[in-house]
């Protein structure tokens, strides 16, 4: 498995006045301010530049409201002028501002939000640590380094699918081979057998225990309603003609290069998804449901078989 960062902003609905609780610099990061059954967290600034006493950084913020809701996130951008404490380690922060926001999921309430967190910036935090506030420099220094490096690292794609579901690799664009003696050509380059009708172009995905239909490879997929009869033979001659090839296996199956990455199930979930350049399939079981961990600034997705963090 592999595991994700999440520190973006996602969506912030609303945010009632909070000012009867103000954070406490003692108690480290992240912060807290509740009031009326509302908590807005303020996690760890991280700084962006500090220079000639001038600080400027981007915080994340989490906003969770009562009868269970989930919280929703945002990212601000801070600054302030600075004044250091050699002897204690620490800097203190004066004139702190919040510059701006990002709220993804909620763009047309963006002002009013922005509005509302500047009311309490004066219960916030003053003191962060002078070291911490350094290695985030460092950090970003490396980060521009490896930005002037012209490498070719773009991540792999990421599927998000709140269901069961199942991503077919192929390599690349398609490539068809006709099958002897039928109408059918198949996609060659991929360990799933994906076959392609060439009276009407339509394609078809074996399923195992049933077969799976689209128009394209992009999908949408549905399960064939029934599916043509002479299929199943198809199927039988290929299997015969390449029988232990790891090209057979169905892509319901880890092998095939399907990802299911959820508990046992039906042999080919609902959702299909088939990709010609690296991807990465991550699945929750419903909407995303994040869990705290303790003694951590990090939350997990809960109904996931994804290590999902954030």
């Amino acid at each position: 498995m592999r595991a994700l960062s999440w520190f973006c902003a996602l969506s912030m609905w609303t945010i009632p006045a909070l000012a009867q609780t103000a954070a406490n610099p003692s108690n480290g990061w992240p912060q807290e301010l509740n009031a009326g059954g509302t908590r807005l967290v303020i996690y760890q600034p991280r700084a962006e530049s500090w220079n000639d006493g001038q600080w400027q950084a981007r915080s994340a913020v989490m906003l969770t409201q009562v009868a269970g809701k989930p919280p929703h996130f945002g990212i601000i951008t801070l600054s302030a002028r600075t004044r250091e404490d050699s002897q204690h380690g620490t800097v203190t922060l004066e004139n702190l501002e919040v510059v701006s926001g990002e709220f993804p999921s909620n763009p047309s309430d963006q002002e009013r939000l922005l509005t509302e967190i500047r009311k309490h910036v004066s219960e916030w935090p003053r003191t962060i640590s002078a070291d911490r506030l350094r290695a985030d420099l460092g950090i970003k220094d490396a980060e521009r380094a490896s930005d002037a490096v012209s490498l070719r690292n773009s991540p792999a794609k990421i599927i998000f699918s709140p269901r069961r579901a199942v991503l077919i690799q192929v390599d690349g664009d398609p490539v068809f081979r006709p099958v002897e003696g039928t109408k059918y050509t198949r996609v060659i380059n991929t360990p799933a057998m994906i076959l392609q009708d060439t009276s009407d172009q339509r394609l078809y995905l074996d399923g195992e225990t049933r077969w799976m239909t689209a128009t394209s490879l992009d999908g949408p997929w549905s399960e064939a309603q029934p599916p043509p009869a002479d299929l199943d033979k198809v199927k039988a001659q290929l299997s015969e003609a390449n029988r232990g090839d790891e090209q057979n296996a169905s892509p319901a199956q880890p092998q095939a290069g399907a990802k299911p990455n959820a508990p046992p199930g039906p042999p080919l979930p609902p959702a299909v998804y088939v990709t010609t350049v690296p991807a990465e399939l991550i699945q929750t079981r419903g909407r995303p449901q994040f869990s705290p961990i303790q003694n951590t600034e990090l939350t997990y997705v809960a109904n996931s078989e994804n290590d999902i963090f954030m």
